[in-house]
C-alpha cells in the first residue's frame, strides 16, 4: 500500500542520514580525506559488515515491520551508548539519532501491535527472530 511504502522510504532516509553523519564524522576523525562516500563504498569486502537481521527480504507487511522493530530495538542502544562519546560531535549525531529512532519505535510498537492481530504472527515472529 502506498501509506507503507512512504512509511518505509521515511524509514530509510532517516537511516541513511545517520548513517552519513557517522561516516563524515569518521572521515574527519581519521584526518586522510576521505568523504561519508569513500569510507561507506571503496572498501574491501571483508571489511563490509552489517546485522544478518537487515539481509532478510522485505516480504509481507508483518515480517517487515517485525524487522524494522527489532532493529530499532538495537540502534537504540547504540545510538544511547554513542550519545555518551566524549567526541561532542558524534554525541550531538547519536543523540539526535536516538530520539528518531525512538519516534520510529514508538511508532512501529502501535503499527506492530496492530499487524500482530492481522498477520500469521507465529510464523512472522519466529522466521525474523531466526535471522
Amino acid at each position: 500500500a502506498l501509506e507503507e511504502d512512504i512509511a518505509l522510504a521515511n524509514i530509510a532516509l532517516d537511516v541513511l542520514g545517520h548513517a552519513r553523519g557517522v561516516l563524515t564524522r569518521a572521515g574527519e576523525l581519521e584526518g586522510a580525506g576521505r568523504d561519508e562516500d569513500a569510507l561507506a563504498y571503496l572498501r574491501d569486502p571483508h571489511e563490509f559488515r552489517n546485522l544478518l537481521l537487515v539481509e532478510q527480504p522485505n516480504g509481507d507487511y508483518a515480517h517487515t515491520m517485525l524487522r524494522q522493530f527489532l532493529f530499532d530495538a538495537w540502534t537504540s542502544e547504540l545510538w544511547k551508548g554513542m550519545a555518551e562519546s566524549s567526541d561532542e560531535v558524534l554525541a550531538g549525531i547519536a543523540q539526535k539519532a536516538a530520539w528518531a529512532t525512538f519516534a520510529w519505535t514508538a511508532a512501529l510498537s502501535v503499527s506492530y501491535a496492530i499487524v500482530m492481530f492481522t498477520m500469521p504472527s507465529i510464523g512472522a515472529c519466529s522466521s525474523t527472530w531466526r535471522a
